[in-house]
């Protein structure tokens, strides 16, 4: 099996006033962005699974922006459950069909396909996850894991825990470290979040 995509959409967006997925970036919305940068960087770390299936989780109810053909759109399974259900419903959606995932916020509109690549490299037999760390600090919604995962998740969250942090915590995970992510994303661009809509105007 090879290499699969989820984009978490659901998300409050409390500081932006707005859903981020909507958001216009460089003339389409913020979540296609995102999605076409993710599914770019599946094109090359999994040769049996070329540019593998790509998932937008998004909250019930939640009106999305149309989507590139062949993306696919789950819903939380559980609403309120933060981003770790949003995780554990991506990953259930792919059980079966890929090895692994990239997953990815909404709120990065500089994801490179090529730190995408990198994180996805990194994945060894002998771990779950491979997770960036830059400076001491994970990065855990531009990450990979494995649909293997969802029993975990699934306890975590019966436990009322809401982080993916957690599940990192718990798993085998792999630190990505700053000098291979800076091989292919020099600034580190790809990690910047926007919280605020003065946040992405000050984007390039």
């Amino acid at each position: 099996m090879g290499c699969g995509g989820i984009v978490l959409a659901g998300g409050r967006s409390a500081r932006m006033g707005i859903d981020k997925a909507a958001l216009a970036w460089h003339g389409e919305p913020l979540l296609v962005h995102v999605v076409r940068a993710v599914r770019a960087g599946l094109a090359t770390p999994c040769d049996d699974q070329l540019q593998g299936p790509v998932v937008v989780v998004g909250a019930a109810g939640q009106e999305l922006p149309p989507l590139p053909e062949g993306v696919e759109v789950v819903r939380d399974s559980v609403p309120g459950g933060g981003p770790l259900q949003g995780l554990r419903d991506g990953l259930a959606a792919l059980e079966g069909r890929v090895a692994l995932a990239f997953v990815a916020a909404t709120d990065l509109p500089l994801l490179r396909p090529a730190v995408v690549d990198a994180v996805l490299r990194a994945v060894t037999d002998d771990v779950d996850a491979a997770v960036p760390s830059v400076g001491g600090l994970l990065h855990p919604l531009a990450a990979a894991y494995r649909p293997s995962l969802v029993p975990l998740a699934d306890e975590l969250l019966g436990a009322g825990e809401r982080r993916v942090t957690a599940l990192v915590a718990r798993c085998r995970a792999l630190p990505v470290d700053e000098p291979t992510l800076r091989a292919v994303d020099p600034e580190l661009r790809s990690l910047v979040n926007v919280n605020t809509r003065a946040e992405l105007d000050a984007l390039d």
